[in-house]
């Protein structure tokens, strides 16, 4: 989100670095050496106050109209990634399973003191794959979000391996 309002700023920027053509072509109409650039619309740090209507002589800022914009974009970008938070809590349901450790689960059952039966051990190995199977298919290849496709391809192999 900040790299795309860090583009619309790198881009007005880069508009200001652009030399005029007419010293290039036509040098000798110029007396200095002095490089002079494009005159370019500046994104103001903050809204410019209306001018004075009774004053006659009183002209807008001319940048209104970038910082309108800038305005703009960045609540579009909010937009969009609004439903991108809201989609981050529906893994929260899976936090359990993110946090599961296997090693500390395999090191708690090979405690010889505490060694489960071999028929919890298998039904423990039963339940644990079939959890891996279910949240493989439970979480989605990839799922689209707003303007973004979110891959969960890799979380999901995480949890389910960890599972497994």
């Amino acid at each position: 989100m900040i790299i795309i309002l860090k583009n619309f700023e790198n881009g007005l920027l880069a508009l200001q670095e652009i030399p005029q053509l007419e010293q290039k072509l036509m040098p000798h109409f110029f007396k200095s050496n002095q490089k002079m650039f494009l005159k370019v619309p500046v994104k103001p740090d903050c809204m410019p106050e209306e001018p004075d209507h009774a004053d006659k002589k009183a002209l807008p800022d001319e940048n209104t109209w970038v910082y309108k914009e800038y305005q703009r974009l960045q609540s579009k970008v909010y937009e969009c990634i609004e439903p991108l938070e809201q989609y981050l809590e529906t893994f929260k349901v899976y936090r359990d399973e993110y946090k599961l450790d296997p090693d500390q689960v395999v090191a708690e059952l090979a405690d010889e003191e505490n060694a489960p039966e071999p028929a919890d051990l298998q039904k423990l190995v039963i339940e644990h794959r079939e959890t891996a199977e279910k949240l493989r298919n439970e979480i989605k290849d990839s799922k689209v979000v707003s303007m973004f496709d979110v891959n969960c391809r890799g979380i999901r192999d995480i949890i389910a391996d960890k599972h497994t």
